[in-house]
């Protein structure tokens, strides 16, 4: 999240360029896991022997599915891009007992509540907001409000943010 959104002053690269900074970080890792595991077969039939259309599909859904982290990421929220990732798993589990014929255990049945649940209770606006609704909508004096908590949170962001 950090690499992709601006630092105050400091412009951001662009989208691509972060994605093709993080591939080729990766592609040495990569060419000598595949060199160490298969460099036989490579050396003999080739690097795409075998690599057919549902390969083919396979991969073009997994960098579809990168682009759109990294466009979430830069421009929504971490969190954002974790619930939406939480809720794709619990389609994929609940869409999994009519075509597969998943039975789903109690403990799968318990985790998609607690995530339900919790995707419920972060959409909620929190009390210090609902306040200073009230204090804007009654024309209230917002020197009046106690401002301990929204200190401590100030405080604690950039805590963690000087933790990068």
């Amino acid at each position: 999240e950090k690499m992709l959104k601006p630092v105050s002053g400091m412009p951001s690269a662009s989208l691509w360029v972060r994605n093709v900074q993080l591939g080729l970080f990766a592609l040495p890792t990569a060419a000598l896991t595949a060199l160490f595991n298969d460099g036989a077969a490579i050396r003999e039939h080739g690097l795409l022997s075998g690599f057919g259309g549902a390969a083919v599909g396979v991969v073009m859904l997994n960098a579809a599915g990168g682009l759109l982290v990294a466009a979430v990421i830069k421009y929504a929220d971490n969190i954002v891009k974790t619930f939406a990732t939480v809720i794709s798993i619990i389609l994929s589990a609940l869409l999994s007992v009519p075509l597969f014929g998943l039975v789903p255990s109690a403990g799968l049945l318990q985790g998609l509540a607690l995530v339900c649940i919790s995707v419920v209770l972060y959409s909620r606006p929190s009390k210090s907001a609902a306040v200073l609704s009230e204090k804007a909508s009654a024309g209230g004096d917002f020197l009046s409000i106690d401002t301990a908590g929204a200190h401590a949170a100030a405080a604690s962001a950039t805590m963690s943010t000087k933790e990068w």
